[in-house]
């Protein structure tokens, strides 16, 4: 019961005060809880392209039209989004 209490009193103060809320060890502001919750809106959507860019990218890695090494350090960054996204959706 006292979880919701402290969230129903930070939604008070961040969607109807417009005021900074402390939210674990975190302050946030009302325009920074709205793109957090879009940022999660979109992340499915995010992590579905990620899978469709791998294969592509992965062909294109040898190619020598592109700068050495830059598609294997861009097929390191989108593994590592994916395992860090830990695959949820």
């Amino acid at each position: 019961m006292k979880n919701i209490k402290i969230l129903a009193t930070n939604m008070r103060l961040a969607f109807i005060n417009r005021e900074s809320v402390t939210i674990g060890v975190g302050r946030f502001t009302p325009e920074e809880l709205r793109d957090g919750g879009i940022a999660l809106k979109a992340f499915p959507d995010l992590l579905d392209a990620l899978h469709l860019a791998l294969p592509l990218l992965e062909d294109c890695a040898e190619d020598d039209c592109y700068k050495p090494g830059y598609v294997g350090k861009t097929l390191d960054k989108i593994k590592a989004a994916i395992e860090k996204a830990g695959e949820t959706h």
